[in-house]
């Protein structure tokens, strides 16, 4: 199992250093066919030319822009030669997306045709086999840089997802307890509610004793009624009697 393992990371690491070796080219520039020197690196195309501008302000030299190049006009480069040179560097990618390779390529001359040309290559060379040691040190930053900008924008986020989920348990705590003063108060009515509903019970009771009662009075009504009916009835049946009789 670590065979193919080991086969595949030697590939790799090949492919690397392959990717990262020097060319010996020419670059035309005007009338001139220049040597120069380029690398391939598997970087994008940003982070080398970042790499690029830092490098040179690392040797304190101030780079500028022109006609594609990122250039070095007539200033003295101490890592190149100890009088004014014209230094370019040119940061283009080729290959498909899949295999996109980024390419610097360097060169330089003399603003006056005075130096060595073979002298400025030598150097100019040299300066290329180191670049690539560079690139991955600015490539690490770089990118540690966004990860620290991104865990920054991500506690952010989580402070702020901390403050919105303690402000919801607040406000569920808030309505909790105005739900329990609630149901307090619905206990107090129903325990009112409750002995209304005793007292109209009671009330109750006492309506069908009192309608038991007065059943028992319209009997003894109704049975007065009848014997004051039954008097009347045999006072005058005793007139008419009377009367027949004289």
């Amino acid at each position: 199992m670590k065979k193919p393992f080991i086969f595949a990371l030697a590939m790799m690491m090949f492919a690397s250093l392959m990717a990262q070796t020097v060319k010996e080219t020419q670059e035309q520039f005007g009338e001139y066919l220049i040597p120069a020197y380029s690398v391939s690196l598997t970087q994008s195309k940003d982070v080398v030319t970042s790499a690029v501008n830092q490098r040179l302000k690392d040797a304190s030299v101030k780079p500028t822009t022109t006609k594609g190049y990122i250039a070095v006009l007539n200033q003295t480069f101490a890592e190149i030669y100890s009088q004014p040179v014209d230094f370019y560097a040119k940061v283009t990618e080729e290959g498909k997306k899949k295999d996109r390779v980024t390419v610097v390529t360097f060169f330089a001359k003399s603003p006056n045709l005075t130096i060595s040309q073979n002298e400025l290559n030598i150097n100019v060379q040299r300066f290329a086999e180191g670049f690539p040691r560079y690139v991955e040190k600015i490539d690490a930053q770089m990118r540690l840089s966004n990860q620290g900008k991104a865990l920054e924008k991500n506690q952010k986020s989580q402070a702020k997802a901390v403050a919105a989920l303690e402000g919801i348990d607040k406000a569920i705590a808030k309505d909790e307890e105005k739900i329990a003063k609630k149901q307090a108060e619905i206990e107090k009515y129903n325990k009112k509610i409750a002995d209304l509903q005793k007292d109209i019970d009671k009330l109750n009771s006492d309506i069908e004793k009192q309608k038991g009662k007065r059943g028992d009075a319209q009997e003894k009504v109704d049975k007065a009624n009848s014997a004051v009916q039954s008097s009347e009835d045999e006072m005058n049946r005793i007139r008419q009697e009377s009367g027949t009789m004289e």
